[in-house]
């Protein structure tokens, strides 16, 4: 009762894609505002991406998720490890601590993927901006050549 079971949503179901609807971890507590808690091997799907962690907040009222631990966000086209990140789902902007990622050469705008890391990674639409780190074009794990940054 008090509407906490009508928001898990069985996978397959209409809904089932909202990412507060159906995520997975060793243990979820929901609470009556919609916020819910998990812990241990966090995984949620939303808008065609997919989210794991080890703790996770999730906040539906608003669409925000916190994560922590070993995060790694994969969307379609691109793949953020952190090790703490929010994510804005109705938007899917998100804002990376100590985070990596590769931005695909066309979203870049270059012949090239761009490799980014830093100590923060944010994205707003098609801008990213990135704090206390480097980018380079080369995968190597020892570029030819990288551009660091304050």
């Amino acid at each position: 009762s008090g509407g906490l079971l009508e928001q898990v949503i069985p996978p397959g179901s209409p809904g089932a894609d909202d990412p507060f609807g159906y995520p997975e971890a060793d243990r979820l507590v929901l609470q009556a505002d919609g916020t819910a808690d998990a812990t241990g091997n966090v995984r949620f799907r939303f808008k065609g991406n997919t989210l794991t962690c080890a703790r996770a907040r999730f906040r539906r009222r608003d669409g925000i998720a916190v994560c922590e631990g070993d995060v790694v966000l994969q969307t379609p086209r691109q793949t953020v490890r952190a090790r703490r990140i929010v994510v804005y789902t109705r938007t899917e902007d998100f804002d990376a601590e100590e985070a990596s990622t590769v931005v695909p050469a066309d979203l870049a705008g270059l012949l090239e993927d761009l490799h980014l890391s830093g100590g923060r990674i944010r994205r707003r639409g098609d801008t990213y901006t990135v704090e206390d780190g480097f980018l380079t074009t080369c995968d190597l794990d020892r570029p030819h050549g990288q551009l660091g940054f304050g």
